[in-house]
């Protein structure tokens, strides 16, 4: 693993837990460092609007279709966290293609 990586993680713990930060809010401010450090300045909006818009989509796209299924399929938590996570997958395969 590289510094960077190790820097990234320990800086999202350290804003997630020390700092009480929102989780997404956290990621989002760690993505933009990020890309402030990696990419040319710029490109660093439209790549990261680009990414958080792929991402709301799924999100959004998955949660429409889960009510839609048979009541007996979404009865228990489980099961609905699986149905959702399965189908932000397979949105997310058609995206990036």
């Amino acid at each position: 693993m590289s510094i960077l990586t190790i820097s990234v993680l320990v800086l999202i713990v350290i804003l997630t837990s020390v700092a009480k930060l929102n989780a997404f809010a956290s990621l989002f401010l760690v993505s933009f460092l990020l890309a402030v450090i990696a990419l040319p300045g710029k490109d660093i909006v439209e790549i990261l609007k680009q990414g958080f818009g792929n991402t709301v989509a799924i999100i959004t796209a998955a949660s429409f279709v889960v009510p839609m299924l048979p009541a007996k399929v979404y009865s228990s938590a489980t099961v609905v966290m699986g149905t959702v996570t399965f189908l932000c997958v397979w949105l997310a395969s058609f995206i990036m293609l």
